[in-house]
């Protein structure tokens, strides 16, 4: 059975707009958004840490970003916290430029930065040995067996 050719037309835009439906309804689900406060950073989150880095003028060419992780917010904060309700999301993290090591925290939701610190170099050396993490991390009585590392 033959179609007439505006119904084959009818049936060609319906496809092409399903089609495009699905790929806008796929591409806006990715867009994750943290359920809970002890959530990982998401991507979105570390685009944002990226750019607010950037335009305040911390994040150069040659600046290594070693570190990007959650900054845990207070315990009862987390333990009030109910489905739904907004909680603050902050990312603590460590670069390296010119071979100094930095610190610093970033408010993702308000999009700003905290904090950039400088360790003492002291501490500096200690945050970059594996024998200041065996200490800091395992227990006296297993630093020496190879449990920890």
């Amino acid at each position: 059975m033959l179609l007439p050719a505006c119904f084959e037309v009818s049936v060609r835009r319906l496809l092409i707009l399903s089609t495009c439906c699905v790929l806008w309804v796929s591409a806006t689900s990715v867009a994750q958004e943290p359920e809970h406060p002890l959530d990982g950073l998401t991507e979105r989150e570390h685009w944002v840490i990226r750019s607010v880095l950037k335009n305040e003028g911390q994040l150069t060419d040659d600046t290594q970003l070693v570190r990007v992780l959650l900054h845990d917010p207070p315990k009862e904060n987390v333990l009030k916290w109910k489905r739904g309700k907004r909680f603050t999301r902050e990312a603590a993290i460590e670069a390296r430029r010119g071979g100094k090591t930095y610190a610093g925290i970033v408010d993702v939701r308000k999009k700003r930065r905290i904090s950039i610190t400088r360790p003492p170099e002291a501490a500096e050396k200690k945050t970059l040995s594996k024998s200041y993490w065996k200490n800091a991390l395992c227990p006296p009585t297993r630093r020496s067996s190879r449990q920890c590392f």
